[in-house]
């Protein structure tokens, strides 16, 4: 099952999707940069994998608390 994602959380300049996110459409592993993050944004956003997408985001599922907010 999918964590709902909280509807009073928004992304912000926060990246660790792009180091914690696996995506095997770029053959990139857990826990490790991608490639396609430059300057704090992706550089594919437009055209990013379906995994970037539907990555469960602690932070936006409510995982983290709200002080911890990235």
């Amino acid at each position: 099952m999918m964590p709902q994602l909280m509807t009073d959380r928004v992304c912000g300049d926060c990246t660790a999707c792009c180091t914690e996110n696996p995506v095997p459409e770029l053959n990139k592993a857990p826990k490790s940069p991608c490639s396609n993050c430059v300057s704090n944004r992706c550089d594919i956003y437009d055209n990013r994998p379906e995994s970037c997408p539907t990555y469960n985001c602690a932070w936006l599922t409510g995982i983290l608390p709200p002080w911890a907010s990235p």
